[in-house]
């Protein structure tokens, strides 16, 4: 479908907001909540990710949960430095939409918590329910505002990413390094929603990444106590988020609304 008239859509590869996300800037919300981390055993809470990224047993994805740990794994990803922090960017990511002289910008997980608390929000009870009422109601290929699938469906295209980029964190090897690998894992996974030109930019920058021991000791912050619960909750933390990330693929899959992009149209790729 394409883009109402009248609405000119920014997609946000715009040169100030990519230095804010290269840079990792934060806004005061992180602020708060990394002063009230710092008394806790790991940098990221693994039980939070473990139990709030499993999805029922029927495979639905409460929205409510989903929420608090993407909060977590936005904390992993910042980890990582600034590096990754950019290159998975849909986690910060705003999208304007001009419509004559006024100006929406949205950060995805705004537009999911806006939902949820808005008059509606009793069909935005978990994925299912969200995708049918947009479905029904003709609200999934909207362009302003963003539709909650839409922005759902690029939080969770991140997941992927990072599942890959764990599993490797906890290997003990350094060779081959950390960022070879990750930008082998972004090119078969993320890299696949943007454009060119970005991705083959990207893929260059993630060699630069730390070590595995670098990332792992700002996890654990450094103390024995953490390491033996980071080694712990991981494998826990990682089969939790592959279960979650895989319904949420599936119940997209079902709709065929897995290559939807920010414009309502289909992607091209697979």
């Amino acid at each position: 479908m394409d883009t109402p008239a009248g609405v000119d859509v920014q997609d946000t590869d715009k040169e100030e907001e990519e230095a804010d996300l290269q840079i990792g800037m934060m806004n005061s919300e992180d602020e708060d909540e990394e002063e009230e981390d710092k008394e806790k055993v790991l940098a990221v809470d693994g039980v939070v990710l473990r139990d709030d990224f499993t999805p029922g047993a029927e495979g639905e994805v409460p929205l409510a949960s989903y929420v608090r740990a993407y909060q977590e794994m936005n904390k992993f990803i910042k980890l990582l430095g600034p590096l990754f922090y950019f290159v998975a960017y849909d986690v910060k990511r705003k999208v304007t939409y001009s419509l004559q002289r006024y100006q929406y910008s949205y950060k995805l997980m705004d537009v999911i918590r806006k939902e949820m608390a808005g008059k509606n929000g009793r069909y935005y009870v978990d994925v299912k329910t969200m995708i049918n009422y947009e479905k029904e109601n003709d609200l999934v290929y909207r362009s302003s505002p963003m539709s909650g699938t839409d922005a759902f469906l690029k939080l969770n295209r991140v997941l992927e990413l990072a599942i890959g980029i764990m599993k490797e964190i906890m290997e003990d090897e350094e060779e081959p390094t950390l960022g070879q690998v990750a930008s082998e894992v972004y090119l078969t996974t993320t890299a696949k929603f943007h454009p060119s030109i970005l991705s083959t930019m990207l893929s260059g920058v993630l060699l630069l990444m730390p070590s595995r021991a670098t990332v792992r000791n700002r996890i654990t912050r450094g103390t024995d106590e953490g390491e033996a619960l980071m080694r712990r909750l991981m494998p826990e933390v990682m089969r939790s988020v592959k279960q979650t990330y895989e319904a949420c693929l599936a119940l997209y899959r079902e709709h065929d609304l897995h290559n939807l992009n920010v414009r309502g149209r289909t992607d091209t790729t697979p």
